[in-house]
């Protein structure tokens, strides 16, 4: 029997790839203020509604938190409601519903204020440096309570850039921060699938000639080791 998982933030970037690319994995259902093209089941809410996020959460096995204000330039307000209070609020839909596990979606720029190329690893105290970073890091606490207090295994996956187009914008080029689509698919397969993992906080990137990830933990926690390349990806400049 398939495996029942609901995806916040269905309609999204990240959201929808997922859903395409997962589909044939899992039962997917879906949860985004937006309709989310190619899936019927799904539930169009905020992330303030609790009462259709418990609605969406009943009889999933899996919760994977992608929804919320992705912009390292939101002001307080935007990211307190979204991605604090939302954030709380899907936790809280999992343990009503009775889900096993939340594979939360965090970011890498929690430790981006150890500088540019600095050697980065799930052990370091974080340091953000912005509101969405901040968020991000009390999303990993409210997990690690609810997998002590409540016993739901909790994932942490502290992503990398993630394009539509699945290349690295022009203006961008090699970070050491990029995550392709493949790859993207591979971790949450990876996350969702794990067996025996209370709580834990991964990097997902793919491989990169200035990698400066510790990408231990993912491979140890999660068995995933990436098979895209940074370099390999980069969008011309003349597109």
């Amino acid at each position: 029997m398939m495996r029942r998982s609901l995806i916040t933030g269905s309609a999204g970037s990240i959201g929808n790839h997922l859903v395409r690319t997962l589909s044939s994995h899992y039962e997917i259902c879906g949860f985004d203020r937006e309709p989310t093209p190619q899936l019927a089941d799904a539930i169009i809410a905020e992330l303030s509604d609790r009462d259709a996020l418990l609605q969406a959460a009943r009889g999933a096995d899996v919760v994977v938190h992608l929804a919320g204000n992705r912009s390292a330039n939101a002001d307080w307000d935007e990211i307190l409601n979204s991605n604090i209070i939302g954030t709380h609020n899907v936790f809280e839909a999992a343990r009503e519903a009775g889900v096993g596990k939340i594979v939360y979606a965090s970011t890498c720029q929690v430790t981006f204020g150890y500088g540019e190329h600095a050697y980065q690893s799930p052990d370091m105290y974080p340091r953000s440096l912005s509101y969405y970073a901040v968020s991000k890091v009390t999303g990993e606490q409210l997990g690690h309570l609810y997998s002590r207090r409540h016993a739901i295994d909790v994932i942490c996956l502290r992503l990398g850039l993630f394009t539509s187009t699945g290349l690295v914008p022009a203006a961008r080029q090699v970070t050491g921060r990029f995550i392709g689509r493949e790859d993207t698919t591979r971790l949450f397969r990876r996350a969702i699938d794990a067996i025996g993992v209370r709580f834990a906080i991964a990097y997902g990137v793919s491989d990169s000639s200035l990698l400066s990830f510790d990408l231990e933990s993912a491979r140890e926690d999660l068995g995933y080791v990436p098979v895209e390349r940074e370099d390999d990806h980069l969008e011309s400049p003349g597109k």
